[in-house]
């Protein structure tokens, strides 16, 4: 076999090393690209079907609207707001906040949750939080809303739908395709 016990041993290591050295490498280079590339972002709008009743329709966007201390047209306290989905065959979902559903968190900010909406048993269409603010960017004051509801969203069906929101001036409306995934529908952020 070996000349010597030492002399096994290193063969044995290097045989070892040659196995390995691939897996580690692999591993390494995993771990560069993974932190390399961002994954999808975490704001683009999605739909997770779970089967329950309970699906999840995220949604994080903005419409350019001077606050109300600025003599604009919309105020959150007053007016609520209000959210949907549409596809070619009718509502998906649709939701509002009445007047005084809001409470003001300050600096132009405004906050409504029902963590009764996580099991079904909310009061407010499924809406388990809305965020909205008014905040000023280079080219004037927008209005930005986040929302999270559960709901039963199994007529999403097909990709092209409009997402709306609701205020005093009117509708605000985005309508794009949607990318199929597997926990349901996403729209990515360059399809806005």
């Amino acid at each position: 076999m070996y000349p010597n016990e030492e002399q096994g041993i290193s063969v044995l290591k290097l045989r070892a090393c040659r196995y390995l050295l691939p897996l580690v490498v692999g591993a390494f280079v995993a771990v560069i690209v993974c932190g390399t590339f961002p994954g999808e972002a975490s704001a683009a709008p999605a739909i997770r079907l779970k089967g329950n009743g309970l699906d999840i329709f995220k949604f994080h966007g903005r419409v350019k609207l001077d606050p109300p201390t600025l003599g604009g047209p919309v105020d959150p306290l007053v007016d609520g707001f209000g959210v949907g989905i549409v596809n070619e065959f009718g509502v998906i979902y649709e939701a509002s906040l009445g007047a005084g559903d809001l409470e003001p968190r300050g600096n132009l900010r405004y906050r409504f949750k029902d963590r009764r909406a996580q099991r079904g048993e909310g009061t407010r269409a499924g809406l388990f939080q809305v965020i909205t603010r008014f905040r000023e960017y280079a080219d004037g004051w927008y209005y930005t809303v986040h929302v999270r509801a559960f709901a039963d969203l199994s007529s999403a069906t097909e990709p092209w739908m409009t997402v709306f929101f609701s205020e005093v001036d009117g509708t605000a409306t985005v309508t794009a395709e949607w990318t199929p995934k597997w926990y349901g529908w996403r729209l990515p952020l360059g399809r806005f």
